[in-house]
């Protein structure tokens, strides 16, 4: 028991003295390590050689961003922190979809059950299905029994009534 004690101390000082050898101090290291264990040294790295302090490059991960590079392409689009946080936490995965979303005069919050059922990524299609009076988890069923064409759908379950 004393010697898994002892060897636990000595990896937790051969890991800060890891960090610090990056030039990443204990107070910045435990910022990560507290916020998630699992949070690597590389990990920092990455998000520091972009030029993000430690606080914003959790905030950027809590919010599903995997990568500054991601960050950087929502930021370039006009996205800022909030605004991408709630595309992401949506569902939007590009600042491309966000944007067609954007156009159409969807929010984040009405555009997530379509991300939810699947259908986020096929923007005009999901528009389409809506528009016809489907919801998204009626749109997606329907969609995998192999209808294609919403407006078909609504005139046939019109046509049962």
């Amino acid at each position: 028991m004393f010697a898994d004690v002892v060897n636990e101390a000595v990896e937790e000082l051969d890991s800060v003295e890891r960090w610090l050898a990056h030039g990443i101090d204990p107070a910045e290291r435990l910022v990560w390590k507290s916020h998630r264990p699992s949070h690597s040294l590389s990990l920092a790295l990455r998000w520091r050689s972009a030029g993000f302090a430690s606080a914003s490059a959790l905030q950027y991960l809590d919010a599903g961003f995997e990568s500054p590079a991601e960050v950087s392409r929502f930021t370039m689009s006009g996205y800022g922190l909030p605004r991408a946080m709630a595309w992401r936490s949506a569902g939007a995965r590009t600042p491309e979809i966000a944007a067609q979303w954007d156009a159409l005069g969807y929010s984040p919050e009405l555009a997530a059950p379509w991300f939810a059922a699947g259908l986020g990524s096929a923007v005009t299609a999901a528009r389409a299905w809506s528009a016809a009076g489907f919801s998204p988890q009626a749109a997606r069923s329907l969609i995998a029994r192999g209808v294609t064409d919403p407006l078909e759908a609504a005139a046939q379950m019109g046509a049962r009534q």
